[in-house]
């Protein structure tokens, strides 16, 4: 059995904040997905 990759998963709606994130994240040699959110949620 072998061990998997530990990945970092970045959900936000602003492109700019997901790209930073991967920016930053990157470095310390972690695979990171980026994705927008599918739903937007609010409280009333």
């Amino acid at each position: 059995m072998t061990a998997t990759e530990p990945m970092v998963f970045v959900v936000d709606d602003d492109q700019g904040a997901r790209g930073f994130l991967h920016w930053l994240i990157m470095p310390v040699h972690l695979a990171v997905g980026t994705f927008a959110p599918v739903l937007e949620c609010r409280l009333c």
